[in-house]
């Protein structure tokens, strides 16, 4: 399994465990889980040893704002994090289900 895939899977469940208001949660639930869709609809879905440092960040941001202690700029700041790894989605190169032309 891909590791990018491992860290979006640990943050939905740090979020799903967390008591934040169902509002935030619920958002960030679907910015999780349009990263999952990005990294199977990816051409460039191959496997990495290391996870890019975004991934990584991804997992102590979500653990920030999940704290106990609710914090509305934390998980903005984690929403701002997601956003950053789907635009990164956006930018690569996409497979082409057209033949070339010969």
């Amino acid at each position: 399994m891909d590791y990018r895939y491992s860290i979006i899977n640990e943050c939905l469940g740090i979020v799903r465990q967390s008591n934040m208001p169902v509002n935030n949660m619920l958002y960030l639930e679907t910015l999780l889980y349009r990263v999952k869709l990005s990294l199977l609809k990816s051409a460039n879905n191959k496997r990495t040893a290391e996870p890019s440092g975004d991934y990584k960040e991804l997992i102590s941001q979500a653990h920030a704002a999940c704290d106990s202690d609710f914090d509305e700029q934390t998980v903005r700041d984690l929403a701002g994090s997601i956003h950053v790894v789907i635009s990164q989605f956006n930018t690569e190169p996409t497979m082409s289900h057209k033949g070339h032309a010969g």
